[in-house]
C-alpha cells in the first residue's frame, strides 16, 4: 500500500478525480455584466414619456446610482463599448445620440414652468406654449444638427 490511490483515506479524493470532466463555460466579464445592466437601466422604454419627451431627470439618477454601484472606470468602459456602435444598429446610435442633443429642446418647457409657473388660465397656457414653440424653432434654427435629429426621429 504505497500508492496513494490504494491507500483508504483518500477514496474519496481518487474518486472525485476519476469523474468526467466537465468542460468550463465561457462566462462574460464582468464589464460586460455591467454594460448589460446599464443598457437596461437606460434604454427599456420606460424614460421616454410619450413620443416626444424624454425623463432626462431619471435618466440622469440612474446614471449616477450605476457610477456609485460600478464605478467611473467601468461607466467609462459602456460609455465607449456604445459609442464604438458594436452591439447597436446604425438607425439606434442615432437615436441615441438624439435623445441627448435634444435635451436643451426637451427641457424648454420644464425650465419655463420653472420660471413663470404653472398657468392657471387659458390665455396663460396659450402664451406659454407660443413662448415654448418660439424658443424651440430658434434652438432648431440655430443647430442644424439638433434639426436632423428632430426631423428624423419626431417630425410628421
Amino acid at each position: 500500500m504505497d500508492r496513494i490511490d490504494e491507500r483508504p483515506q483518500y477514496k474519496d479524493v481518487m474518486a472525485a478525480l476519476n469523474e468526467p470532466r466537465m468542460e468550463p463555460q465561457l462566462t462574460p466579464q464582468f464589464e460586460d455584466l455591467a454594460y448589460d445592466i446599464y443598457t437596461k437601466l437606460m434604454f427599456s422604454g420606460d424614460l421616454e414619456r410619450g413620443i416626444t419627451d424624454y425623463n432626462y431627470e431619471e435618466a440622469d439618477r440612474r446614471k449616477q446610482w450605476f457610477i456609485a454601484t460600478f464605478g467611473r472606470e467601468i461607466f467609462d468602459y459602456v460609455m465607449q463599448r456604445l459609442r464604438s456602435g458594436r452591439d447597436v444598429p446604425p438607425l439606434m446610435q442615432e437615436y441615441y445620440k438624439a435623445q441627448e442633443v435634444l435635451r436643451p429642446y426637451w427641457q424648454v418647457e420644464e425650465e419655463m414652468l420653472k420660471i413663470y409657473g404653472k398657468p392657471q388660465t387659458e390665455w396663460q397656457l396659450r402664451r406659454l406654449n407660443e413662448a415654448i414653440s418660439r424658443i424651440r424653432k430658434r434652438l432648431r434654427q440655430a443647430n442644424p444638427e439638433l434639426e436632423r435629429l428632430y426631423t428624423l426621429f419626431y417630425r410628421r
